[in-house]
């Protein structure tokens, strides 16, 4: 069966998204793009084509037929993305001009690309790590300014010389400890004290641990940060939804208990994307329904970033509400009092909070509201440039099982065990952080993180 290892094969593929545009292009790579060149283009005002200098030319079928004006750029190996010899034709966006392209050139010699094997092809050839590579695809699949950011900077290597300081780190240590075992039996000389490894093992601890600790932040840049409206039934908390959506979304009516099951939606707030959940009006049932969607929305509560409080401004509150409230304890809330249009509206104190007045039907204090909401993911979200954040699930499992390994080397140590046994967990701590950057030969990786790029990248 053939995989995503066939490098020795040219590749070909469309670059740019389906659909028609302005203009197109269509990528080849490998070692067969500069004999595949000639034969499907034409410079019009050179006599042949030109290292990295573009060419407006024709896409030709044969000698007297062409299919487009294009421009080509061919970039010679290795100053190119995929340190192969690599051409892009610029042509227009038809789609049905790009597939002739594309097949003409799949007909001159190459194979359709898989998905992501451009980049695959890059970081084959040195000319990204593993991390970068799946920066790239973070960088596509961006839908915030924040998501953009991160990405960038862990596509410029930021990320990655963290990860090249700890398994240099590493390797001096392993060298000193193995030099002991080599050595001190025989010259009775010990490279590094027992005292000196373990000052050396902590450290590496705290270095995986801090960042460890900047998952979070990291997966609500690249994930979203959740947001769910809590309240009891009829306190409008699906208008609120729909509000902030700026679309009809959730079933509105004056019946409570009419959202049986919570939504979710996506939007951009700011810097970021949020993810709002409406949810079911919290309260005793009898019916089956309703008390299956109270129990799932307990369970969206019990995992939300933040709450929004709803309250019915135009009512008293009551034991139930304040029950509600309590329940929810120490989590990341807010307070928002509904229905500012209504006549008998009064904003009365709640549990010593304050709150924002909003009415969801006339949009006033919606403005507010999303400021607010703003500020507070900001608050939660907000990180420097200088800072080293993991965002990938991949990366935190295996910073887990490193923070593992270097503790069982830690204890053992400490104990006074023979250092080959500490050795055997270091070299694993040490295969790890080479897990991450790819520079440990794993394919099932490899495949699982390409295949979910999109082709001709």
């Amino acid at each position: 069966m053939n995989t995503i290892s066939e490098t020795e094969d040219t590749i070909a593929a469309i670059a740019t998204p389906a659909g028609r545009a302005a203009l197109g292009i269509v990528r080849i790579s490998g070692k067969e793009c500069a004999a595949i060149l000639p034969k499907i283009f034409l410079p019009r005002h050179q006599p042949e084509i030109i290292p990295f200098r573009p060419a407006l030319g024709k896409i030709l079928v044969d000698q007297n037929r062409s299919i487009d004006e294009a421009m080509l750029t061919y970039f010679q190996r290795p100053n190119s993305y995929t340190r192969e010899d690599l051409a892009e034709i610029t042509c227009h966006g038809n789609p049905r001009i790009l597939d002739r392209v594309l097949d003409r050139v799949l007909s001159s010699g190459a194979r359709l690309a898989r998905p992501g094997e451009f980049t695959y092809r890059a970081f084959l050839n040195g000319r990204l790590d593993l991390v970068k590579a799946e920066a790239v695809q973070q960088l596509i699949a961006a839908d915030s300014a924040y998501q953009i950011e991160l990405a960038l900077n862990q596509l410029d290597g930021r990320l990655s010389s963290r990860f090249r300081e700890l398994s240099a780190k590493l390797v001096e240590l392993i060298s000193l400890m193995e030099g002991n075992v080599d050595f001190s039996e025989e010259q009775h000389y010990h490279f590094i004290s027992n005292d000196e490894s373990l000052q050396r093992t902590d450290a590496l601890i705290f270095r995986v641990r801090e960042l460890l600790g900047t998952f979070e932040k990291g997966q609500w840049i690249r994930e979203g940060y959740h947001v769910a409206f809590v309240g009891k039934p009829n306190v409008g908390k699906s208008s609120l939804f729909n509000a902030l959506l700026e679309r009809d979304r959730a079933i509105v009516t004056a019946v409570a208990g009419t959202t049986r099951d919570y939504l979710e939606e996506r939007i951009n707030l700011g810097n970021f994307v949020v993810h709002l959940f409406d949810t079911a009006g919290i309260r005793d049932s009898s019916e089956e329904v309703e008390k299956e969607g109270v129990k799932r929305s307990l369970q969206v509560i019990e995992t939300a970033d933040l709450i929004v409080f709803v309250l019915d401004g135009s009512q008293p509150s009551d034991d139930q509400d304040i029950l509600l409230w309590r329940e929810i304890g120490s989590k990341n809330k807010m307070l928002v009092y509904n229905k500012l249009d209504k006549e008998s509206f009064q904003e009365r104190p709640f549990e010593g909070w304050n709150g924002i007045s909003v009415s969801a039907s006339t949009g006033a204090g919606m403005s507010a509201l999303r400021q607010v909401l703003s500020e507070r993911v900001e608050k939660e979200i907000r990180y420097s440039e200088q800072d080293y954040l993991i965002s990938s699930v991949r990366h935190r499992d295996i910073l887990k099982r490193t923070v593992g390994r270097l503790e069982r080397a830690h204890k053992g140590i400490q104990e006074g065990l023979s250092e080959e046994f500490p050795l055997l967990d270091l070299h694993a701590a040490l295969h790890d952080i080479g897990e991450i950057t790819g520079h440990v030969t794993i394919d099932d990786i490899y495949q699982q993180i390409f295949q979910n790029f999109c082709i001709g990248k």
